[in-house]
């Protein structure tokens, strides 16, 4: 039986308005775009061009003033238009430092109400 939906996923989603830069090039080229949500496994978010599946990236997440940027090595793992100019781009973590992993980690368990729970890595 196929699981559905909610159902596949491994991570909490956190639904919030974190601040996302999107690197696609060893040059500084990047690409503007809003956050749906994010979690262990990665991030949902809204650009204004497409990028292709499989891509490689690096995302910069700030989740407040205070906190520096989390930095991941990524890929992007669906893409889904939403018109001309807005596409949904899933993107999967694969790679980051542990002191970022932790961060991100600690920034979950602060928007869940759960300071302090420990949470599985995000790359093995």
């Amino acid at each position: 039986m196929q699981r559905r939906g909610s159902e596949r996923r491994r991570f909490v989603r956190i639904a919030d308005d974190v601040r996302v830069e999107i690197d696609l090039s060893d040059d500084g080229a990047g690409l503007d775009s809003h956050m749906l949500n994010f979690s262990l496994g990665g991030v949902l978010l809204v650009a204004a061009e497409p990028l292709e599946v499989g891509r490689r990236v690096r995302i910069a997440l700030r989740p407040d003033g205070d906190t520096p940027a989390l930095r991941f090595d990524a890929r992007v793992v669906r893409v889904r238009s939403l018109s001309d100019h807005n596409h949904e781009v899933a993107v999967e973590f694969v790679g980051g430092s542990a002191g970022d992993q932790r961060s991100l980690q600690d920034q979950i368990a602060l928007r869940l109400g759960h300071a302090g729970t420990p949470q599985a890595p995000l790359t093995a």
